[in-house]
């Protein structure tokens, strides 16, 4: 009887205290009211139980709440990268021979002749001084063509279409050019300005690049020039250039000192360094994910370098290609197939580059292996011909790559296309053959749908 007096108390003073909460409200009141009727009601069933010798139950827990861990947030790659540029595959390809220095001929990807374009005055005989702007929707012989000519007086890129050439405007110290579609972004040098080495950077639509400003000027008076690589395409806009920097006017080299990798936005008029001047850069793939360099040693890109390394500035993987034990001259000239499975380079070894022996390499992008050879034991590319070079041009798609075969008896290179991976041996630009001759002459660039 005193226990139950005693538990009919506590219930009052309980209720009491409760009557008081709801009088006088506070933030928290309804967490203590809560847990003040549970403490209640759990001594009235103890009291209860123990009056009637059932064993107690056991105390209640206290029930804790997990906390919600948030998700982590992925890191992205820095610095933030443009995005996946537009990429395709060939249609064909412009050649030009040392008899006709002013024209090139045409080929369609299955090796078929598609007529001449005459280029008069075409300064040099390489691909960074043509840009095959709208596609050959027209047929092969109207695709528009802008090159840099050089001429009594001056220079100034030109305009061909259907035979027809004409001036879009006047250039000075023309360096190089890249194109996409109908842009282009093209650099020049002037080692004569007043101040001390100059270059700048020109980009729009071919018609009108060269009239505006240029858009970068590099003035550190060190010999390096702007060298734009790629214009990034997105959406079918052009919104920046791709551009690495490279000495200008030095000669016995074999592998172009192009140094950094940067990034010109157009519509911030901003420059990202994506790789800094320590690293030597060996090609950017066609969607402009992908970039091969060599990090120099001690940071000096004088210095030979012993792998090819390759980084996607997207993800910020990376893969790790060495050089043979022979390479002593270091490797360089990468090209990307058009969906990044592949990349094709050289090599050179000797007591000199103007003695050098070079190597290509082909390998997939996860770096296995497919193709490490010299260029002796490459005559099947040359018709049973001992070739003295092989080099990597670009690849037609996504299992083809071209290459240049130079013969020391034949005075123009060739230009085939050939299967490298045993695991697509055949193809229907090929026939039956895992490599094909697509024509004599330099390569001076792909030509697009």
């Amino acid at each position: 009887m005193k226990n139950k007096k005693i538990l009919v108390f506590l219930i009052i003073f309980a209720l009491v205290l409760i009557a008081c909460d709801v009088l006088s409200p506070s933030e928290n009141d309804v967490t203590v009211s809560v847990d003040t009727i549970a403490t209640a009601v759990s001594a009235t069933k103890t009291a209860d139980a123990s009056s009637e010798g059932d064993p107690p139950p056991e105390p209640p827990q206290e029930v804790t709440e997990t906390p919600t861990v948030p998700a982590e947030t992925p890191v992205l790659c820095q610095p933030i990268h443009p995005g996946n540029s537009a990429v395709s595959t060939a249609s064909g390809a412009a050649l030009s021979l040392s008899t006709s220095d002013e024209q090139l001929d045409l080929f369609d990807i299955q090796g078929m002749s598609q007529g001449l374009i005459a280029l008069p005055d075409l300064s040099w005989r390489e691909p960074n001084q043509v840009h095959f702007a709208a596609g050959t929707s027209g047929g092969f012989a109207n695709i528009p063509t802008i090159f840099n000519a050089m001429f009594v007086g001056g220079q100034s890129l030109r305009y061909n279409q259907n035979g027809s050439t004409s001036d879009l405007y006047p250039v000075n110290y023309f360096v190089t050019m890249v194109g996409a579609e109908n842009y282009i972004a093209f650099s020049n040098s002037d080692s004569s300005a007043s101040g001390g080495w100059i270059s700048e950077l020109f980009a729009g639509d071919y018609q009108t690049a060269g009239t505006n400003p240029p858009i970068l000027t590099r003035d550190e008076g060190d010999g390096y020039v702007i060298y734009p690589l790629s214009i990034q395409v997105n959406n079918g806009l052009a919104i920046g250039v791709w551009y690495t920097e490279s000495m200008w006017g030095i000669g016995n080299i074999i592998f172009a000192p192009y140094r950094g990798l940067f990034y010109f936005d157009f519509q911030t008029a901003t420059v990202t360094t994506f790789l800094n001047t320590d690293n030597v850069i060996a090609g950017l793939s066609p969607d402009n994910s992908w970039v091969a360099y060599s990090p120099s040693p001690s940071g000096n890109p004088g210095l030979a370098q012993n792998s090819l390394d390759l980084k996607n500035l997207i993800t910020c993987q990376e893969v790790i290609l060495p050089f043979d034990p022979t390479t002593n001259l270091g490797g360089g000239w990468a090209t990307f197939s058009p969906d990044n499975q592949y990349i094709a380079w050289y090599e050179a070894f000797g007591p000199n580059p103007m003695e050098a022996t070079t190597r290509i390499k082909i390998a997939q992008i996860n770096g296995s292996t497919l193709i490490d050879a010299i260029p002796s034991t490459l005559g099947s590319l040359a018709g049973g011909e001992t070739p003295s070079r092989v080099i990597p041009f670009g690849w037609a798609d996504d299992h083809i790559l071209a290459v240049v075969v130079n013969i020391d008896s034949v005075p123009d290179p060739l230009f085939v296309l050939w299967a490298p991976d045993p695991a697509f041996p055949l193809d229907p630009a090929l026939g039956a053959n895992q490599s094909a001759l697509l024509g004599s002459g330099i390569g001076m660039g792909f030509l697009y749908p």
